[in-house]
């Protein structure tokens, strides 16, 4: 079975930045490393919901994994409870202050 790596580079998009000459943080950076991996593998976007619509980390990473964000309403307070280990129960809730 071949391995495969699959890195999401979350939230580096950005918006455009006058400091930046109107080029988003990505744009304006120097990336080597990330310039070699896109030489050396395969690089693509995935588009997860409607053109305009402005989806959540969460459900991006859900919609990645075939999961449809309609459906599976995930936020980011329980994520980041289980991440920290904690058991949530049924009915409980987590938030986020984030």
């Amino acid at each position: 079975m071949k391995k495969i790596l699959l890195i999401i580079l979350d939230g580096l998009g950005d918006e455009p930045i006058p400091d930046f000459q109107d080029k988003t943080p990505l744009e304006a950076a120097t990336t080597p490393f990330l310039d070699s991996w896109a030489e050396k593998g395969a690089c693509g976007q995935v588009i997860v919901q409607a053109q305009g619509a402005m989806p959540t980390s969460e459900e991006c990473h859900f919609a990645l994994f075939g999961y449809d964000p309609e459906t599976y309403k995930i936020k980011r307070g329980i994520i980041t409870a289980l991440g920290c280990g904690l058991k949530v129960k049924k009915g409980e809730r987590a938030n986020s202050g984030l």
